[in-house]
């Protein structure tokens, strides 16, 4: 079964004939068959209606442009498009949904604007709690077209729509082979991307059948390796010229004076080597030793994408077709943010608390100190996140003809999504350890024991997991002409 599209040109063409030969050619005229328009699905209506009725307010990026953009993923052409107005969700360094993306349109948030595909509702991320969509997930090699519809949509679709609708055409059909190497190399440190994507696909009068395989990555790009992001005058004597730069380092807050710790309490031992900035002057408080965060912490994540996606239709008559889809993605992020940073106190009552008093000269009869420390002895703090998804659908669509009310459009069908999302970290650090092992008397001339910075180490680790199940049917028919 094949299915003729008429083409605009050729509709106006007709019209004009006939208006133009309409006195001389009447009686042939009406014996003449009317050619109807193909009706397609318009975003921001259920309804499937000839393309010239009426108007709808829906703005199309097609796949020429999208192309141009020379983006890896559809995501960044999204997020980087002016119905994106306030930005949203993308791949930040140390974020517990790192591997997410997410758009929002007219600055209503994620959770309020609506992605489809192909018409059906993308489910929300588990990662994200269900509330908006990872458009990570979707595979830019088989993308037709992005149909955005930006006044709203919640009278038809919900409150999920209030922002807008996004509706991502994939391709259904393709005769062929196609195969795409990319790569992008920025001119500085960092992002590098590479992207290849194999498309399949075969038809025929019985139906038709396409498959696809899509893998990006990106690599992280370092604070350290941006001019905007990096620290700035660390050699000032003044803590307040400089940026990027924080207290947390190894230093000491006691009896309304701030100071570097016995130990990192030169310029030489307060090493740059080591991710401090040598002794600097914080304005009524004294000379500390800082830390440049900068050096270790990543502003965006890595990510890695997988993406399997097939679509078949089997035509099993000239009036009913059955159809399925399968996509599967599975999305690998890293992210680092600098070492833990907190401060913890020490008490001079205690043995471990006498002697660091001792050590770094201060008055144990004016009470705790506060310890404003950097744990890099621990390690950066490192994120993984791992996503998998799988979306299913399989239905039957046709039409039928009645005599009360002519033409009857109609499809069912069932929709399965599986999403799982699996984070897990390192390099964090438990504060009352830290204060037992102080006053226990295992952090000497600003260092905890090999045996005490075991101990201070902790992981994280999270897992969320969605699962849908939908049943859909629907008859569309006209009332009346």
């Amino acid at each position: 079964m094949y299915k003729n599209t008429t083409a605009l040109s050729v509709a106006i063409s007709l019209a004009l004939g006939t208006a133009a030969a309409v006195a001389p050619l009447t009686a042939q005229a009406e014996e003449q068959q009317v050619e109807k328009l193909q009706k397609m699905k318009v975003t921001g209506s259920r309804l499937t209606r000839a393309s010239m009725e009426g108007s709808t307010p829906v703005a199309v990026i097609g796949r020429a442009e999208i192309e141009r953009a020379g983006d890896v993923s559809i995501a960044d052409v999204l997020r980087k498009s002016s119905f994106n107005s306030f930005g949203s969700h993308n791949e930040r360094s140390g974020s517990s949904a790192q591997s997410q993306a997410t758009i929002s349109l007219r600055g209503l948030g994620s959770e309020r604007t609506l992605v489809l595909i192909n018409g059906k509702r993308l489910p929300g991320s588990a990662s994200m709690g269900g509330g908006a969509a990872n458009i990570n997930v979707i595979p830019s090699a088989i993308v037709e077209r992005v149909e955005v519809m930006a006044d709203g949509g919640s009278a038809v679709y919900g409150s999920d729509a209030v922002a807008g609708v996004v509706n991502i055409i994939l391709k259904e059909e393709f005769d062929g082979i196609n195969v795409t190497l990319g790569s992008g190399i920025p001119s500085r440190e960092g992002a590098d991307e590479e992207n290849v994507s194999i498309v399949l696909g075969t038809s025929g009068e019985k139906g038709n059948i396409m498959f696809s395989f899509e893998h990006d990555s990106k690599d992280e790009i370092y604070q350290r390796d941006r001019d905007y992001l990096s620290s700035t005058n660390t050699g000032s004597a003044n803590y307040f010229d400089m940026s990027g730069v924080s207290i947390y380092g190894r230093n000491v807050y006691h009896d309304g004076q701030l100071k570097a710790l016995k130990g990192y309490d030169t310029d030489a031992s307060c090493d740059p080597s080591k991710g401090f900035v040598g002794l600097t002057n914080y304005p009524g408080l004294g000379d500390i030793c800082g830390y440049d965060y900068t050096s270790e912490a990543a502003q965006t994540a890595s990510l890695e994408r997988n993406t399997v996606f097939m679509n078949g239709n089997i035509f099993l008559s000239d009036d009913t077709t059955f159809n399925a889809q399968v996509l599967l993605n599975r999305n690998e992020s890293f992210g680092r943010f600098a070492p833990a940073a907190g401060y913890f106190e020490v008490d001079p009552t205690t043995t471990g608390g006498a002697a660091f008093f001792a050590e770094n000269g201060l008055d144990a009869t004016k009470g705790p100190a506060a310890v404003y420390y950097r744990f890099n002895n621990v390690g950066t703090r490192d994120n993984s996140v791992t996503d998998f998804q799988a979306d299913l659908k399989a239905g039957l669509d046709g039409t039928l003809y009645t005599d009360s009310f002519g033409e009857v459009i109609w499809e069912t069908g069932y929709h399965l999504n599986f999403s799982n999302s699996n984070e897990t970290g390192t390099g964090y650090v438990f504060r009352s350890p830290a204060e037992q092992l102080a006053n226990s008397g295992q952090f000497v001339n600003g260092e905890f024991s090999a045996d005490a910075t075991s101990q201070l180490s902790a992981g994280t680790g999270r897992e969320t997991q969605m699962e849908m199940h939908q049943v859909y049917g629907g008859l569309q028919f006209d009332l009346a002409e």
